[in-house]
């Protein structure tokens, strides 16, 4: 009889995993039971306009049960997005496929709403349950921009890469930006080394040095990352003072292809004065919550072995996925490497945390922690200092093989006793990724 209860508990298990919600509209929406044991993922196919437009998919989920954290799942690209645009670029418009990672196995999501660039494609019955959570998850692909022997819209010829000492023509105007194979990828290839190792000169060519210029002169100030060829990504600290707000233009010098801070120039690097300062207009210096700022500066004209620029996130802006992996932090700063005042760029893989556990560590972050915030360390005595506010942590795309920009540092520590920063505790950034249609929006 035992036997018997166990079979039939077995087959109520194995009936139960492998069932799944029914979908309103299954040519659009489809549950799959992943790698024949699970867990249930839904896929999403959609027909991409046809002409080469940005693509925003919005999807609303019901789920009867409340979420045990704030992560509601991941919507991505089912093939790699380079797959996709190459496709788009030759005029093939498949369908385009999503896949969503729900956050609970169980119950599973049912659908409330998908729509494409505000089309609607499914509806699904409205839930009943004693307790109803709406999920939102949305994706953007943005189009291709094919720059090879091709007029830019600013007019500019742009072409293959020239033989004038490894220099290449470039055009990053917003759509080039997403789809920019120049990005992410440094001539010198010499790997960056943890534990806070010098690196060469060429192997982090998106490094930009932030000069500030006050009545005692011109003094290094912070870090930058080069995302295009006229705009870099630093913390809004950076660039604002307590009392008289957004430095002035003129008092910001970026130099780009920077690398000895003893040497005022050197050969291939650019010094350019600041145009434009944007700051994020949620931030509050307060708490250094949306801690981020655009500069824009006069356009150069070719990308050179020590001048490149990274990638913008292209994946999802959820931290979950990439907990536990880590990110490269290079930068000036003191005790980036645990010794002192740096003339020479130093660079640290660091681990992403989760928020919970950064808490726990140190109490007092709650009060500063948002969405919009990363923690990240290792504990041991490496980390970013002063000097390294606005640096980029970044990561590989393994899709690509380039360097995308997902956070800037913001904020770490003080030890009263030895006068500088604790990194023997975690330290936080602003999560670039949440700011990407504000950044994308500067450079229209």
């Amino acid at each position: 009889m035992v036997a018997i209860f166990r079979w039939i508990f077995l087959v109520i298990y194995l009936v139960g995993a492998l069932s799944a919600p029914f979908s309103p509209c299954p040519d659009v929406f489809t549950y799959q039971w992943m790698n024949n044991s699970g867990p249930w993922v839904g896929l999403i196919s959609t027909q991409p306009p046809p002409t080469l437009m940005q693509i925003k998919l919005d999807v609303y989920l019901y789920l009867t049960a409340a979420l045990p954290t704030k992560y509601a799942g991941i919507l991505e690209l089912y093939e790699p997005k380079s797959i996709i645009v190459k496709r788009l670029m030759i005029g093939d418009f498949k369908p385009i496929k999503y896949v969503i990672q729900f956050p609970l196995t169980n119950p599973l999501p049912t659908v409330k709403n998908i729509s494409s660039n505000g089309k609607t494609l499914c509806v699904g019955p409205r839930v009943f349950a004693p307790v109803v959570t709406t999920i939102h998850l949305e994706h953007t692909l943005y189009p291709p921009l094919d720059r090879i022997n091709q007029v830019s819209p600013g007019g500019a010829q742009v072409g293959p890469p020239s033989q004038n000492g490894g220099a290449t023509r470039i055009d990053l105007s917003p759509a080039s930006v997403e789809e920019n194979e120049e990005c992410g990828r440094a001539t010198n290839l010499n790997p960056l080394i943890i534990g806070g190792s010098n690196i060469e000169r060429g192997s982090w060519p998106w490094l930009v040095a932030v000069y500030v210029v006050d009545a005692l002169g011109i003094k290094f100030h912070c870090s930058a990352t080069l995302i295009t060829s006229k705009h870099v990504i630093t913390a809004a600290h950076c660039v604002s003072h307590d009392s008289t707000g957004v430095l002035t233009e003129d008092s910001v010098l970026l130099y780009l292809g920077k690398f000895n801070l003893k040497q005022w120039t050197e050969p291939g690097s650019v010094l350019k004065q600041a145009t434009k300062i944007n700051i994020h207009p949620d931030y509050n210096r307060s708490i250094y919550s949306a801690d981020i700022a655009v500069i824009q500066f006069e356009a150069i004209k070719e990308w050179t072995n020590y001048i490149r620029p990274a990638c913008l996130w292209s994946r999802s802006s959820k931290i979950e996925p990439f907990l536990g992996q880590k990110g490269k932090i290079t930068g000036w700063g003191h005790n980036i490497a645990g010794i002192g005042k740096l003339q020479i760029p130093h660079s640290l893989q660091v681990p992403l945390v989760d928020q919970e556990e950064c808490i726990r560590s140190f109490p007092d972050y709650r009060h500063i922690m948002t969405e919009q915030t990363l923690c990240a360390g290792s504990r041991n005595g490496t980390g970013p200092c002063n000097g390294d506010s606005g640096s980029g942590l970044l990561m590989l795309n393994t899709d690509t093989w380039q360097w995308e920009l997902r956070a800037t540092v913001s904020i770490s520590l003080f030890n009263s006793t030895s006068q500088t920063c604790d990194l023997t505790e975690y330290f936080l950034l602003t999560d670039v990724a949440k700011y990407r249609y504000w950044i994308l929006s500067l450079m229209e």
